[in-house]
């Protein structure tokens, strides 16, 4: 309820030429359906990440598959697709320091998620164990719900003898399933309803909004500054207030390195001082 009017007041304190029409760069937390369309709405243009992958779109024709280089050295693979369900132009990253990380939780995930079944089938061996098939079910819906992720991509099947006890369960890997999640894996979508003419444009554009996350992370990490500890709207307000001021600081410090280039990030200056 409070985006448009945010939105304009920064627009009021920052504007430089009221003709070019503002992009609004949003992270995938409130780039909602109806937070893009309020902001369309209102006449600005957005470029977020989607909040859930494409699964159904196609290539733009002509387009070609970009490398492109980050700081760190990591090659990324960009191209433009189209989505079968509106109208806006899409941006498909693959990234292999993201499909590594994703891969290393999904990995993660799926091992407990395994370890649980495990436990579920000892129990119906055991003695004492728990054996009635609602109890089991249930168990085994648990074990689901902790881990959704991994547990799409498995068939659970139980049997039962006619008293209503619990004599097998079969958890079968569904490879179509499982493969389908990771061909997905570090891939994301970035979102806008500018026309798109350059890719590389486009990500570096985005990755604006990485720069400021990376600032504010480390400066409330170094700065203690955690709104957990507050207990009352003066010390929220000082939070907001020691925050702002130090990333003003920080910005300030960053730039005038930039200028005799030097562009490390903040952590590393702060090791170096």
């Amino acid at each position: 309820t409070t985006l448009i009017d945010m939105v304009k007041k920064l627009c009021q304190k920052t504007n430089t030429d009221t003709t070019l029409k503002k992009l609004v760069i949003l992270d995938a937390g409130i780039a909602t359906d109806d937070n893009l369309k309020l902001l369309e709405k209102n006449g600005y243009n957005y470029l977020c990440v989607r909040r859930s992958k494409l699964k159904e779109y196609q290539l733009v024709e002509n387009s070609t598959e970009q490398s492109h280089y980050t700081k760190t050295g990591q090659c990324l693979s960009l191209q433009r697709v189209q989505s079968k369900k509106d109208q806006d132009y899409y941006l498909k990253v693959d990234s292999p320091g993201k499909e590594l990380k994703e891969s290393s939780m999904k990995n993660k995930f799926e091992t407990r998620f395994l370890l649980e079944i495990d436990k579920i089938k000892q129990s119906i061996t055991k003695k004492h164990g728990t054996k009635k098939s609602d109890k089991v079910n249930r168990r085994i819906g648990k074990s689901i719900g902790h881990n959704p992720s991994v547990a799409r991509n498995y068939d659970i099947q139980v049997e039962t003898n006619d008293k209503n006890i619990v004599t097998q369960i079969h958890c079968v890997r569904n490879i179509a399933k499982n493969k389908k999640q990771d061909d997905l894996l570090g891939v994301y979508f970035l979102r806008t309803n500018v026309p798109m003419q350059d890719e590389k444009l486009v990500w570096n554009t985005y990755n604006t909004i990485r720069e400021i996350e990376s600032s504010f992370r480390t400066l409330k990490t170094d700065i203690d500054l955690r709104p957990i500890y507050h207990k009352n709207d003066s010390a929220t307000l000082a939070h907001l207030n020691l925050g702002l001021l130090a990333y003003t600081l920080v910005n300030t410090i960053r730039f005038q390195l930039k200028a005799k280039e030097i562009n490390c990030n903040w952590s590393e200056i702060v090791r170096i001082a």
